[in-house]
C-alpha cells in the first residue's frame, strides 16, 4: 500500500510539474508558496497527513525549476495554554520542511504562530498573554525561520537580526521578492512581567525598523542595472482594506499597524517621489524618509491567511486609496507554484491538490470581485494580469 502511495504521489507531483514548465520562459520567475498549514504534532493522524503533503511541497523543485519555496505562515493551530506543545510543533514541523527542501526555504510569520490562540472553553476562545504561554519573535525566528535562511541567498536586516523578513533577489527575471512580517508587535510585558502587553490575536503590525529596511530595499543600490528590477510582497496577512467594507482583502480583519507607511513608501516607489513619515501611535512609532529617483515596479501582493484562492486590482476603501495595485491570496488546501512573466505582465498560479476555489457568490465573507468559478481550471489553476 505504502509503495502504490508513493508511486501515486510521484505522478501527482509530476503532472503538476508539467503545468508549471509549460508557462516558463528562461524570463519568469516562479516560487512555491504553501500557507496555513495549521498543525499540532501531538494530533497525529492530522500532523502526519499534513507533513506528508508538505513534503510533497518540499520537493518540487525536483520537478520542475523553482527558485525559491515560501511558506506563508500559521504552521501552529489553537489549543494550548501553555507553549512547550507548540514550541515543539513548531520545530519539528520546520526541520521536516527543511530537511526535504529541494531549493531555500523561507518561512513567514503568521498570526497563529506565537500560540495566542489557546484552548477553547465553552466555546469560547482562550487567548493567551502570559509569558509561559506566547512564543516571542526571536524564539519564533530560531525554531522557524533561521535554518531555512542560513545558507540562502535571503537578505535580512543586520540591525534587526530576528527580525522575520528580508528579500530574495531572482537575477533571470530581475523581481526582488520581500518578504514582509506582519507579525512584528512590541513585546512590552505589564509591570509584574508576567503578561504582554500585545499578541497577535488582537493586532498585526509592521515595526519602524522593518519599514525603514524596505524603503532601503526599494531602492536597490546594490544593482548595477537597477532601472530593470520590479518587487513583489510576500505577506501572511493582506494588507489592504476593501472598498465596500473597510476590512481587509479577504478576510474581516483589520489592517496591520504601519501598512499606511509601508504604502507610503511603496507609492513613493512606484511614483518615483519621496516619502517622509514622523508620526507616533501609542507604542508604535515611525520615522521614515526615502526618495526615489525613478518610478518602480510593482508586481503584486501575496498573502496566505484567508485560506481561499481570490484576486483583486480593484482593493481600497475608506480611509484606504485604491493604490490599483495586484493582490493575490492562496488557500490552505493546496500548495501553489507561481509563474510570473513581466513580458506578458501576467501571473500564473498553478494549484497542486485539486480546485478548492471558494466562489464569491457563495463566500461566507462575502468578499471581492476577482476570480469566478469560470476563472478556475480542473486543476484549481488560474491566471491573472497586473
Amino acid at each position: 500500500e505504502n509503495q502504490e502511495y508513493s508511486a501515486k504521489t510521484d505522478k501527482n507531483l509530476f503532472e503538476f510539474a508539467n503545468r508549471v514548465i509549460d508557462k516558463q520562459t528562461p524570463n519568469t520567475l516562479t516560487f512555491g508558496f504553501m500557507t496555513d498549514s495549521h498543525v499540532d504534532f501531538y494530533n497525529r493522524d492530522t500532523y502526519d497527513v499534513k507533513l506528508d503533503y508538505a513534503t510533497k511541497f518540499a520537493n518540487v523543485p525536483a520537478y520542475c525549476q523553482t527558485k525559491v519555496l515560501i511558506h506563508g505562515g500559521d504552521i501552529l493551530s489553537i489549543g494550548y495554554n501553555d507553549k512547550t506543545r507548540p514550541q515543539e510543533t513548531l520545530s519539528r514541523y520546520c526541520a521536516a520542511l527543511n530537511l526535504n527542501a529541494k531549493a531555500d526555504l523561507i518561512v513567514l510569520k503568521g498570526n497563529h504562530d506565537d500560540n495566542c490562540y489557546g484552548t477553547i472553553e465553552g466555546g469560547v476562545q482562550n487567548v493567551n498573554k502570559s509569558v509561559d504561554s506566547i512564543i516571542g519573535q526571536s524564539e519564533w525566528f530560531k525554531r522557524a525561520m533561521a535554518s531555512g535562511i542560513a545558507n540562502a541567498d535571503f537578505v535580512t536586516d543586520p540591525n534587526n537580526r530576528y527580525g522575520g523578513y528580508g528579500y530574495f533577489d531572482d537575477e533571470d527575471s530581475k523581481i526582488r521578492i520581500i518578504c514582509l512580517n506582519t507579525g512584528e508587535i512590541p513585546e512590552t510585558l505589564n509591570d509584574s512581567g508576567t503578561e504582554y502587553e500585545y499578541n497577535m490575536y488582537y493586532l498585526s503590525a509592521m515595526s519602524n525598523a522593518q519599514l525603514n529596511f524596505i524603503a532601503n530595499a526599494l531602492k536597490f543600490e546594490d544593482k548595477s542595472d537597477s532601472s530593470e528590477w520590479a518587487v513583489l510582497f510576500v505577506s501572511h496577512i493582506p494588507l489592504e482594506t476593501l472598498k465596500q467594507r473597510g476590512t481587509l482583502f479577504g478576510i474581516t480583519d483589520m489592517k496591520p499597524r504601519g501598512t499606511d507607511v509601508f504604502f507610503g513608501i511603496v507609492n513613493a516607489y512606484r511614483d518615483g517621489v519621496s516619502y517622509t513619515n514622523n508620526s507616533t501611535d501609542g507604542q508604535f512609532s515611525y520615522n521614515v524618509s526615502c526618495s526615489y529617483d525613478q518610478s518602480g515596479e510593482v508586481v503584486a501582493f501575496i498573502c496566505g491567511h484567508t485560506h481561499k484562492d481570490n484576486t483583486s486590482n480593484e482593493v481600497g476603501g475608506a480611509g484606504a486609496a485604491e493604490y490599483g495595485y495586484r493582490y493575490i491570496s492562496i488557500d490552505s488546501k493546496a500548495f501553489a507554484n507561481i509563474v510570473v512573466d513581466r513580458t506578458h505582465r501576467t501571473i500564473n498560479v498553478l494549484k497542486f491538490n485539486g480546485n478548492n476555489f471558494v466562489d464569491p457568490e457563495t463566500d461566507p465573507y462575502g468578499t471581492i470581485v476577482g476570480l469566478t468559478a469560470d476563472d478556475v481550471n480542473e486543476y484549481g489553476d488560474w491566471v491573472c494580469s497586473y
